[in-house]
Parts: C-alpha cells; structure tokens; sequence
C-alpha cells in the first residue's frame, strides 16, 4: 500500500496497531511504544529535513526571480529608449518628407528653367542651321551704315555671344544641381527607411524578450507558491509528529510509573495472591476443565470453543478461561450477556470509556484471544502478575474504583480451578 501523505499512514498506522489490541495505550507494553516513538521520531525528522530543502528551494527561486525582474527592468528602460528612437525617427521621416517634398518642388523649377534654357538654346542652334551652320558677322558688321551703327551692331553680337555662353554655362550647372538633388533625395528616403526598419526590428526583438522573461517570472511566481505550500504542508505534518511524539513520551512514563506501582503492588501482595499450579503432566484435565463449563451462564458449553481459539492464538487455554471467567463473574455479567464480550476489552472510539461489543461470544473470544497472544507472545509478559500489569494496570483511567488489583489474584484462583496451566509453568 502506498500512501500519499506520510503523516496520514503514520497515523493509520498507530490506529490499526491499537486496534490490534482494544486495550488502552496504558495497557500497550513501554516497547511497542517506543517502536511506535522511534517510527514518528524518523517521519519527524524527513518532515524537518523535508522543510530545510523547501526553504532552499525557495530562497533560490526568489533570488531567481529578483534577477529576471531586474533583466525585466533593464529590458524595459532599453524598450523605452528604443521606442523614443522610432519616434525620433518616425519624426525625422515626416520632415524629411516634407523637405523631400520641398526639394520636389525645387526639382520642378528647375526642371522647368533648364527646359526654358533647352528651347533657347535648340532655337539658337535651328537659327545656325538655317544659315548652313555659321553666322557671317563680318556680313553683319560691314552692313552698317555708319560709324555708330558699326559699334552698336558690334556691341549686340558681344551681348549675344555672352547671353548664350551665360546660359550653356547655368544649363550645366542647373542640370548638375538637378542630379545633386535628385541623388540626396534618393539616399534620404533610402537612410531614413532603413533606420526605421532596423529600430523596428530591434523593438521587435526586445519585445519578444520581454514577453519571454515575463512569462519565466510568471512561471517562477507560481512555482514559489506551490513550493510555500508544499513547506507548509511539511510544516505541519512535522509538528503533528512533534505533538505526538511528546503524547507518547508522556504515556510511555505514565505507563513507566504504573508498571513501578503494579509492581510493588504484586511484590507486596505476593504474600495473599494464591501461586499458579501447574496441570501435573502439562496437558488439560479435560474432566476439571470441561466441568467448570456445564454452568457458566454464556459460556456453558462452549469450553472446546475455548480450547480451539486459543491455540489458534497459541496461548494457554486454562490462562485464556481464568482471565474470561474473572473478567465476566464466571460467564454471568452484562458485558458478556449484551455485548458478547469475555475479555473486559474496552472501546477505542469512545476514550475506553464503553465495552466493546461483538455479534457473537466466539467473535468476543477470538479478540480476547488475540489480545492475550499479543501481550504474550509479543509483549514478553508470560507470567500472570507480568500479564496483570499490562492487562488491568492500576491506576487506568478506565478503573476509578481500583477494581484491577484483584485481577492477578482473582486470575490465578481461576487457574487453579481449571486444573493447572499448561504453558509457561514452571512445577
């Protein structure tokens, strides 16, 4: 059988032992209790081991998550700046567009003035080809009419000849400064995209991260919880341990105490409690046996009863009928006629305060005969005063009058009655 919680089998395990024997834990011998001590004293001490381990368990997840809440702030600062520089970017683009738009603008103009100049000049060069390649100024000068008019056509040919060399020259420039242009608005638009995607793309990144050892916190979070919990639970199986260890230390000295008491008692009484005979060839007088039954009010009749269950138990039947017919008058008290009980066994579910009661005399026989066995067998006590001790201790809380100081006297007569014991006598 396996048990999930450690403390609930230890603690079925103690329940289950008692209820191997009904009698009171007074009445368990002082070894099985400390057996039973020395079990809760190991569970004691998985449990405390068990608390230490959770504790360092703990103490390194909360070291563990102070670090990634510190990678998380870290990473939250340089998401920030990140995002400030996308904005920045995202700013610089606008206005860059708006510039681009300008220099749009400005190419246009430009445009447009080298075109005005292109048709300038394609009309100056058709002008040339219309006079088969060549202006004749000579022609021109040597048409004038007169010294002033020389040197005014002069002067309008120099005018002419300079107007067209001032604007083959702008022309060059202007369709050069067009191609500046064009060229920086193409590498604008071209800097600020990448810029853009590659802060995107680092945003992206960071963010991912983020999430990444958000969800690790989350989870380290949890784990502190169920660890706190798994500590807890320990904790308090390790102190139900504690309390009842201290329970059974307590009752191991009480029983201690008892055990000195009902050993002075029987010491001092040994004088008056009548020695246990022997049966003289260490087998059952059948004939004294059997006749103590012919009336013995629920036990008439039922001495082979007697015989069988306990040597199932492996006890001495004649011991087995003296201890049943002392603890019910002979077959004759309420507790053997309503509850079916010979042994006087009182019931665990109600503080040994009530009998036990059992369906039939055989059943209460057969738990009487098991709790002998255990005493016996087990317990080491094979003498009846030994027996006494355990069996009907002095001072039990289930005996205020002090009924049980007649009990090994009272055992012994009745061992004597039914011929002798036949196990563990010495003749």
């Amino acid at each position: 059988m396996k048990c999930k919680h450690m403390i609930s089998c230890l603690v079925a395990l103690i329940l289950i032992s008692s209820s191997l024997s009904p009698l009171h834990i007074l009445a368990t011998p002082i070894k099985e209790l400390q057996v039973k001590q020395e079990l809760i004293e190991r569970e004691k001490n998985r449990f405390n081991s068990g608390v230490e381990q959770k504790e360092i368990e703990i103490k390194s997840n909360d070291s563990e998550i102070s670090t990634k809440l510190e990678q998380l702030h870290t990473l939250g600062n340089t998401l920030n700046t990140a995002s400030k520089k996308i904005d920045k970017t995202e700013a610089e683009f606008y206005q860059t567009a708006e510039e681009i738009e300008l220099l749009h603008k400005s190419i246009s103009i430009l445009e447009k003035d080298v075109s005005e100049r292109d048709s300038v000049l394609r009309s100056r060069i058709r002008s040339i080809q219309a006079n088969d390649g060549s202006i004749d100024f000579i022609d021109v000068l040597l048409g004038t009419t007169s010294i002033s008019d020389f040197f005014q056509r002069y002067s309008a040919l120099n005018a002419l000849l300079e107007a067209d060399r001032k604007i083959m020259k702008q022309q060059s420039s202007d369709i050069k400064q067009l191609e500046v242009k064009k060229r920086l608005v193409a590498e604008n638009l071209s800097e600020q995209r990448d810029n853009k995607n590659s802060l995107q793309e680092l945003y992206t990144i960071l963010e991912l991260q983020r999430i990444e050892k958000d969800s690790l916190v989350q989870e380290l979070e949890l784990e502190q919880i169920l660890l706190t919990s798994e500590k807890e639970k320990l904790k308090s199986s390790y102190d139900i341990a504690v309390k009842m260890s201290e329970e059974i230390e307590q009752e191991i000295i009480s029983l201690q105490n008892r055990q000195t008491i009902n050993s002075n008692f029987y010491e001092t009484a040994s004088t008056y409690i009548p020695a246990a005979v022997c049966s003289k060839d260490g087998n059952i007088n059948e004939d004294v046996f059997f006749a103590k039954f012919k009336s013995a009010g629920a036990f008439t009749g039922k001495g082979q009863a007697f015989i069988d269950i306990a040597n199932e138990y492996h006890i001495d039947p004649v011991l087995m009928a003296a201890i049943a017919f002392h603890e019910t008058g002979s077959g004759t008290s309420k507790a053997i006629r309503e509850f079916n009980n010979p042994g006087g066994l009182m019931n665990p579910a109600t503080n040994w305060s009530t009998l036990l009661r059992f369906d039939t005399v055989e059943d209460g026989l057969r738990t009487t005969g098991r709790t002998i066995s255990k005493l016996i067998n087990k317990g080491g006590l094979t003498t009846v005063s030994d027996l006494g001790s355990a069996y009907a201790p002095l001072g039990a809380d289930n005996d205020p009058t002090g009924l049980n100081r007649h009990w090994a006297p009272n055992v012994t007569k009745f061992t004597n009655e039914f011929g002798g014991l036949i196990m563990n006598c010495e003749k």
